[in-house]
């Protein structure tokens, strides 16, 4: 399966394609082992009864479509004599397929003379959606990106509903922020979320620990200059970091990067998988942060993410992990709480603590008010409980020389991992 660009293209908003390519070519590869009656069939899932793939497919394609239009709009640029949109009803699944995978390339068609644009010019463009938002033009492509991996998402789920096990695994605990599906009305781990998570996590210090962690590099290679944060969420340790390093992040989940972009728009901001990832170029110091290794839910793909982090380290270069809780410190059984009362937002989220093997499991119950509404949402939450030798043992076999800070960034320790000059 192809789930990656096979070529870069240049400027933020090649960049910003590519990752739309990256989601395109995702949502196809589910649709390789099918046929039309599986596309047509009906399925269930919580609040959406007899939705076919046929349904999802048309409705990213159609959307695909808009976007363009919205483009073409901006641009000045003349719209096609045929609208594709109106025919999508009338094809079978190979040529809608063929449709889909065009995408990104008809999209790069109206911005390639533009993969010199400044980010001013970027945001001085402002686009008028038919739903009523104004976006500048990073701000419509995020948001076409994301659009495609909410839907893809959805088809992961609607196979999983009546699939044999093989293609269950398409709904696996994800590294980077996205987790598996589990029970009515369960979202993607940090999926759902994301809009609100630096709020929820406004407690944190980052700046202390990403000070912490500029002195770990400093003790040992003072003339480290360029950094890498996997699974780097919302980037608020990259904010604190790019006065030291040239940054970088990756993440897994579409809505994490969105939210980084906002305050990082200057930042090369990957979406990838930690376990696979390739970016074609080495970093003085790769980091992984605030116990995002815990969502490697097996020691195979513990040691995976380990491989690929190791591959993007220069020789002499340093991977610091930050790790989950041990199996002797993971406390099943106990009830967690966390509040967030201000005049337009009021979140509750609980949450009880349980464990399923090595699994350390929680089910994050959110509870959203806002002026237009409240709803309701679980984040299902998996994490490996690793013991030290575990992940000492995986850093080492991919050829690093490991040391351990008990303390570490936040209080759950810290590996220092550095590779051979």
């Amino acid at each position: 399966m192809k789930s990656a660009p096979a070529r870069w293209r240049p400027g933020p908003l090649g960049a910003l394609v590519d990752e739309l390519e990256r989601a395109v070519l995702h949502l196809d590869s589910l649709l390789e082992a099918l046929d039309e009656e599986a596309l047509a069939r009906p399925r269930t899932l919580p609040g959406a009864a007899g939705l076919t793939l046929r349904e999802v497919l048309e409705h990213v394609l159609y959307s695909g479509h808009v976007y363009d239009d919205l483009l073409r709009t901006a641009f000045g640029a003349a719209a096609p004599p045929d609208p594709p949109a109106r025919d999508l009803p009338g094809q079978d699944l190979t040529a809608l397929r063929r449709r889909l995978r065009a995408l990104p390339t008809g999209t790069w068609s109206l911005l390639a003379d533009k993969a010199d644009w400044s980010e001013e010019e970027i945001a001085a463009l402002r686009i008028r959606a038919g739903w009523g938002v104004d976006y500048d033009l990073e701000q419509l492509l995020e948001h076409a990106v994301v659009h495609v991996w909410r839907h893809a998402r959805q088809v992961e789920r609607l196979l999983a509903a009546d699939a044999p096990a093989w293609i269950e695994a398409l709904a696996a605990p994800r590294a980077g922020g996205v987790g598996n599906v589990r029970g009515e009305g369960a979202t993607e781990a940090y999926f759902a979320s994301a809009e609100w998570y630096d709020r929820l996590y406004s407690f944190k210090d980052y700046a202390g620990e990403a000070a912490h962690l500029v002195e770990v590099v400093d003790e040992r290679w003072p003339e480290a200059r360029t950094l890498l944060d996997v699974a780097c969420g919302t980037g608020r340790h990259l904010e604190h970091l790019r006065g030291r390093f040239a940054c970088e992040g990756l993440d897994l989940s579409p809505g994490q990067l969105a939210e980084a972009r906002r305050h990082l728009p200057d930042l090369p901001l990957h979406l990838g998988d930690m376990r696979d990832f390739r970016l074609g170029r080495a970093y003085d110091v790769v980091c992984c942060l605030f116990s995002a290794i815990g969502y490697m839910t097996t020691l195979p793909d513990l040691g995976r993410a380990c491989a690929a982090m190791a591959r993007h380290v220069q020789p002499g270069g340093l991977l610091l992990v930050e790790p989950w809780l041990a199996p002797e410190t993971w406390r099943p059984g106990t009830v967690h709480g966390l509040f967030i009362d201000e005049p337009e937002l009021k979140i509750a989220r609980l949450g009880t603590s349980l464990v399923r093997g090595r699994l350390s499991v929680l089910d994050l119950h959110h509870l959203v008010g806002t002026p237009e509404s409240t709803r309701h949402f679980v984040e299902h939450h998996e994490l490996l409980l690793a013991t030290r030798s575990e992940l000492r043992a995986a850093l080492e076999a991919v050829g690093l020389s490991a040391e351990y800070d008990e303390t570490g960034l936040g209080g759950r320790g810290l590996w220092i991992a550095r590779k051979p000059g």
